[in-house]
C-alpha cells in the first residue's frame, strides 16, 4: 500500500515536470503558439495572407456559415479567438487547425472581412460531413492473423443533436471464440458548461477456454467519467477527469499456480474508481502538428462481492510535437504503465503490437511494468482536399508520411530496470484522415530479428 501511494504521488509530479521542460513554450505567456515555428502545411501559408493585413484588430463578430446541421455555438465555443479581442494569426491558425479536428466538417474556411479602422469580422464557413458517414450504421469486419475474422455492426452518431456529442453502440463477433457489444454516450459540453461527461456500457463473453491461461470468461458493467476544466484557457488545457464504474465478471483464476493447478472458477462484482490528469495544447486532437500532451492515470480495482482482490493499473504519458518548417513535425512520445496488488495475469501486460513496440514479435512474455518510447516524424503529403460525390456530399481526404524508431522494455517490476533489455524497432507508414474513419495507420515495422510485421489501426497511437 505504502509503494502504491508513493507511485500515486510521483507520476503527477513526473508528468507536469516534462510538460514544462520539454512542453515548456506552451506555458508561457501570450499566444500558444507565439515561439513556434510556422506551419506545416500549405493551409497556414494561405491563412497568413488572408489574415496577416488585419493583426491586431479588434474582432468585432465571428459569423459561422455553412453549418446546416451543427450549432453556431458548438463551434466558436472551440475557438480560442473571440469576439472583442484583438486579432492573433497564430491562433486563428490553431483555430483552424483544431475545427477541422473535430471530425464534423469536410471543409473549413476562415477569412476576414475589415468592418471599419481597427475593426474586423472573423468568417468562419464550414462544409458538414455526409450523413452516410456522420449518423448511419456500418459494418464492421476485423482480421487478426491469430484469431481470424470478426464481424460485426458498429452505430457511431457523431455531433448529435448538432452539439459535438457522440452516441455510439457496437456488436462484435469472432466465431466460435467471443463476442462483445458496448454502448456509449459523451458529451464534451454540459449545457453551456465547460464540462466532459460520458456513459457507458459493455459486455464481453468469451466462447473458447485456453489450456493453459487464466481469462475472463464474461464481463458486464457500465460506469460515468466527468471531467473538470482547471484552467479557463482554451489554448493550454489542464483537466481532472475522475470515473467510477461496476464490473460483474465470471473469471477463471489460479491456474498452474498450486493447489489449484486447474483453476477456479469464480464470480466477482468490482468497483473501478479512477483518476486522470491531462495537460493538452494540441493544434487538434485527431492528427497534430504541435504541441504538448501529458497524462497521468491512476484506476483501482477492488472487489466488492465474490473474491477479495485489490489490484492498481497505473499509466504516464507525454508527447510533444515539434514543427519544422517545409519539414512537418517531430514527435518526442514516452509512455509508462505499472500495475500492483493482487493482479490476475490477464492484466499482466504484454509487449509488442500496433499501438506500443511496432515491429517487436509478440509472445507469453508477460511483466507489471513496462516503458516505451517514440521519436517519430509526420509530414502532411496530400491534403486535406474535399471531392463532391453524387448523392453523397462532400468528401474530404489527407495523407501523412510518417516514419518512426520505438524502444521498450518489459520487466517484472520497477526495481528491475537496470537488468532490463531494451529493444528497438523502426518502421514507416501512412496516415488516411477521411470521413469513413477519422484516421487509419497504414504501418510497416522491423524488429531487432528484420521480420517485417504489417499493421492497420484505426485511431492516433498518442
Amino acid at each position: 500500500m505504502q509503494n502504491f501511494i508513493r507511485k500515486l504521488y510521483l507520476l503527477p509530479a513526473l508528468t507536469m515536470i516534462a510538460a514544462v521542460v520539454c512542453g515548456g513554450e506552451a506555458l508561457a505567456e501570450g499566444g500558444a503558439f507565439a515561439s513556434r515555428t510556422a506551419a506545416v502545411d500549405a493551409s497556414r501559408e494561405a491563412l497568413e495572407i488572408e489574415v496577416s493585413p488585419f493583426k491586431g484588430c479588434v474582432i468585432d463578430e465571428i459569423i459561422v456559415q455553412g453549418n446546416t446541421h451543427t450549432k453556431r455555438w458548438t463551434i466558436t465555443r472551440e475557438m480560442a479567438t473571440k469576439e472583442g479581442e484583438n486579432l492573433d494569426e497564430d491562433v486563428l491558425y490553431r483555430d483552424h487547425s483544431y475545427l477541422r479536428g473535430l471530425g464534423f466538417f469536410s471543409e473549413v474556411d476562415i477569412t476576414v472581412d475589415e468592418t471599419s479602422i481597427g475593426h474586423c469580422n472573423i468568417i468562419v464557413k464550414v462544409s458538414e460531413r455526409p450523413n452516410l458517414f456522420m449518423k448511419y450504421p456500418m459494418p464492421s469486419i476485423n482480421y487478426d492473423l491469430v484469431k481470424g475474422v470478426s464481424y460485426g455492426v458498429r452505430w457511431k452518431i457523431r455531433n448529435f443533436r448538432g452539439t459535438g456529442q457522440e452516441l455510439y453502440t457496437s456488436f462484435d463477433k469472432r466465431r466460435g471464440h467471443e463476442q462483445g457489444a458496448g454502448v456509449a454516450w459523451s458529451m464534451p459540453w454540459v449545457g453551456s458548461y465547460r464540462m466532459r461527461l460520458s456513459f457507458q456500457g459493455f459486455t464481453h463473453q468469451k466462447l473458447t477456454v485456453p489450456e493453459k491461461a487464466d481469462f475472463i470468461k464474461e464481463q458486464h458493467g457500465g460506469g460515468v467519467t466527468m471531467g473538470f476544466p482547471l484552467t479557463s484557457s482554451l489554448l493550454r488545457q489542464v483537466w481532472i477527469m475522475p470515473d467510477i464504474m461496476i464490473e460483474n465478471r465470471h473469471s477463471r483464476l489460479g491456474v498452474d499456480e498450486p493447489p489449484n493447478q486447474d483453476g477456479t472458477y469464480v464470480r466477482q462484482l468490482l468497483l473501478i474508481t479512477g483518476l486522470t490528469l491531462t495537460y493538452d495544447s494540441r493544434d487538434n486532437r485527431l492528427s497534430p502538428f504541435s504541441g504538448t500532451f501529458a497524462g497521468v492515470s491512476v484506476r483501482r480495482y477492488t472487489s466488492i462481492d465474490g473474491m477479495k482482490q485489490q489490484y492498481s493499473l497505473m499509466s504516464l504519458t507525454s508527447a510533444f510535437y515539434l514543427p519544422v518548417r517545409s519539414f512537418g513535425s517531430l514527435i518526442f512520445a514516452f509512455a509508462g504503465n505499472n500495475r500492483d496488488g493482487d493482479l490476475p495475469w490477464f492484466y499482466q501486460m504484454g509487449m509488442g503490437g500496433m499501438n506500443d513496440l511496432r515491429g517487436h514479435p509478440e509472445s507469453d512474455l508477460r511483466g507489471t511494468t513496462r516503458l516505451l518510447s517514440t521519436i517519430q516524424w509526420r509530414r502532411n503529403v496530400y491534403g486535406p482536399n474535399a471531392f463532391d460525390i453524387p448523392l453523397i456530399g462532400k468528401f474530404d481526404l489527407a495523407l501523412n508520411t510518417i516514419a518512426f524508431v520505438d524502444n521498450g522494455a518489459l520487466m517484472s517490476s520497477l526495481d528491475r530496470l537496470p537488468h532490463s533489455r531494451f529493444h528497438s524497432t523502426a518502421g514507416f507508414g501512412v496516415e488516411i484522415i477521411s470521413p469513413i474513419q477519422d484516421l487509419v495507420r497504414l504501418e510497416v515495422a522491423f524488429s531487432e530479428y528484420n521480420a517485417p510485421t504489417y499493421y492497420i489501426a484505426t485511431r492516433n497511437r498518442f
